[in-house]
C-alpha cells in the first residue's frame, strides 16, 4: 500500500521549470522546421515553370519544347498553348477555325499566324518563324518566338524554365560583391537554392526585409542580403504613355469650300480639323475627293498649318454601301487590306490622325474586330483615332478610341 501511494504521488508531481522550457523549445523548433521545409520544397504540378515579369504564373497547360536543328541558335524551341497566351497576353485573341488563323494584337502590333505555317504576318510584313504552330489533342501550340515579337517581350529559357519580361516594364540587373548563396525566403534560415558568382548578372525583382529578390541566368529566383550587392544598373525605365491632351474638334472647316471665318479655335486646347477627303469603298479601296496637289486643297491645307490646326483625315463609308463594306471585314485578309490602305492615305496626305465615321453597321462583331486591329497599326505610326460618340457600339471600341465628338 505504501509503495502504491508513493507512486501515485509521483505521478501527480508538477513538471519542473526546465522541463517546460525544453517542451516549448521542441515545439518552436518543429514550427521553424515546417516553415523552412515548406519554403524550400517546390511542389510543381507541371514539369515546366513560367515567369512573367519576374512572377511565377500558373499555366493551364504544359509548355512544350522541341529540339532545334543544327542551323538554329539555342537548344530548344518552346511552345505555349493558345489558351494560356490569351489568358496572359491578349484577351481579344481570336481563332478563325475555317482558315486555321490565330489573330492577336498588342499595343502597336497585329499578328496573324496559321496552323502548320511558319510565316507570320506582323503589321502587314512577313516574318519567318523557326517552327509553325500546331494542333495536338485539341489544343493549339504557338512558338514563343512568335509571341515575343507581337507582345514585345524579352524571353529567357533554360531547361524546363521560361521567363518573359515586357519591354514596357522597368528592367534592372545587379552583381554581387562575392560568391553568395541564393535563399528560398528573405531570411538567413531559408534553404539554399544555388550559388551565384560575382560575375553573373541577376535580374532585380524587388526587395523585402533587407533582402533583394533576384533571378539568375538559369532562371532561378530567390533572395540575397541587400548589403551583398556590388552594383545595380537600370537597363530601361517603365514606358509612360503620352499624356492625353485636351482637344477642340473643328467640324465646320473640313474642306476648302468652307469659310474660315466661322471657325472657333480654342488656344488652350489642341485644335483638330476634320479633313473630309476620303471615301471607303468595297474591297478595301479608298477614293479621294481631291488630289493632294490640287491647288485649292493645297491652299486649304496650308491655311490649317498656318493657324496651327492639326489635320485629321475624315473617312466615311460609301453611301448606301455601308452594310456591305462592314460585313466584308469578316476575314483578316480583308481587314488588313483596308487598314493598310487607310494608313497609306493618311501618310500620303500628311494627316496626323484618323476620324472614322460609319453608319448602318449591322455586323458589329466584324466592325469591332476591325477597330481592334486598326488601333495598334495607327498607334505604331503615332496617329490617334476619333469617332462620333453615337457610333461607339461596344466597350472594346470605347477603349480603342482616343477622342469623340
Amino acid at each position: 500500500m505504501e509503495y502504491g501511494r508513493v507512486y501515485s504521488e509521483k505521478k501527480k508531481m508538477p513538471k519542473k521549470p526546465m522541463e517546460r522550457i525544453y517542451v516549448m523549445l521542441f515545439f518552436v523548433c518543429m514550427v521553424l522546421f515546417v516553415i523552412i521545409v515548406s519554403n524550400n520544397v517546390q511542389t510543381e504540378k507541371y514539369k515546366n515553370i513560367f515567369y512573367y515579369n519576374g512572377e511565377k504564373v500558373k499555366l493551364a497547360d504544359e509548355i512544350e519544347k522541341e529540339k532545334k536543328t543544327e542551323n538554329q541558335n539555342g537548344e530548344y524551341i518552346y511552345f505555349m498553348t493558345m489558351a494560356d497566351i490569351k489568358n496572359i497576353f491578349d484577351n481579344n485573341l481570336i481563332y478563325e477555325e475555317t482558315k486555321g488563323q490565330i489573330i492577336t494584337t498588342n499595343d502597336t502590333h497585329v499578328g496573324m499566324i496559321t496552323i502548320d505555317n511558319n510565316i507570320m504576318n506582323l503589321n502587314g510584313s512577313e516574318i519567318t518563324l523557326p517552327k509553325a504552330p500546331y494542333k495536338k489533342k485539341g489544343k493549339i501550340y504557338i512558338p514563343i518566338d512568335a509571341i515575343k515579337d507581337i507582345y514585345e517581350l524579352d524571353v529567357k529559357t533554360f531547361e524546363n524554365k521560361v521567363s518573359v519580361f515586357s519591354k514596357s516594364k522597368k528592367y534592372e540587373i545587379f552583381k554581387l560583391k562575392s560568391e553568395e548563396k541564393l535563399k528560398s525566403i528573405p531570411s538567413l534560415i531559408g534553404g539554399d537554392i544555388t550559388k551565384v558568382s560575382n560575375s553573373e548578372n541577376l535580374i532585380y525583382l524587388g526587395k523585402q526585409s533587407g533582402f533583394v529578390k533576384g533571378m539568375t541566368e538559369k532562371i532561378e529566383v530567390g533572395y540575397i542580403e541587400e548589403n551583398k550587392i556590388e552594383t545595380k544598373t537600370v537597363i530601361r525605365e517603365d514606358y509612360k504613355e503620352e499624356e492625353k491632351k485636351e482637344v477642340n474638334i473643328i467640324t465646320n472647316y473640313n474642306d476648302y469650300k468652307m469659310n474660315f471665318e466661322n471657325v472657333k479655335k480654342d488656344n488652350n486646347k489642341q485644335n483638330i480639323a476634320l479633313v473630309s477627303n476620303f471615301i471607303i469603298k468595297e474591297n478595301g479601296n479608298i477614293q479621294t475627293k481631291y488630289e493632294k496637289d490640287n491647288k485649292s486643297f493645297s491652299a486649304y491645307f496650308a491655311k490649317l498649318l498656318e493657324e496651327n490646326i492639326i489635320p485629321y483625315g475624315h473617312f466615311v463609308l460609301e453611301e448606301k454601301k455601308e452594310s456591305e463594306i462592314i460585313s466584308d471585314l469578316v476575314t483578316f485578309e480583308k481587314r488588313n487590306i483596308l487598314i493598310t490602305n487607310i494608313l497609306k492615305r493618311l501618310s500620303e496626305y500628311n494627316m496626323k490622325g484618323l476620324v472614322l465615321e460609319v453608319k448602318d453597321v449591322q455586323d458589329t462583331r466584324a466592325f469591332t474586330r476591325f477597330i481592334t486591329e486598326l488601333k495598334p497599326r495607327l498607334k505604331e505610326t503615332g496617329k490617334k483615332l476619333i469617332m462620333p460618340k453615337d457610333e461607339i457600339m461596344s466597350d472594346i471600341i470605347k477603349k480603342m478610341v482616343d477622342y469623340t465628338y
